[in-house]
């Protein structure tokens, strides 16, 4: 049975690196100290979302972010320069 919404709707999940199933590709100290902060979080989800919104055609479609981990709650900054950097970033 389809699930509404499931055929005009992309639910993109992303766990940042170093996270849930996200794995460093990269090595080296330098690149883990610039992920693991809440400014390479950011970024680098930004980036992902930008990505993906690129490769599947979607820079003009209506977007949500949410977000929720364990034991941290991103705050409205947070997803604000997500957001705002996703737009700005290639």
């Amino acid at each position: 049975m389809p699930r509404p919404g499931s055929n005009f709707t992309d639910l993109v999940f992303i766990d940042p690196v170093g996270t849930g199933y996200s794995r460093f590709v990269a090595t080296g100290e330098e690149v883990r100290k610039r992920f693991f902060s809440v400014d390479g979080d950011v970024n680098s989800i930004a980036v992902t979302i930008r990505r993906w919104l690129e490769k599947s055609d979607r820079l003009l479609s209506p977007k949500f972010v949410a977000g929720e981990s364990y034991g941290w709650h991103p705050r409205t900054e947070d997803r604000s320069a997500i957001c705002k950097l996703s737009k700005a970033s290639g």
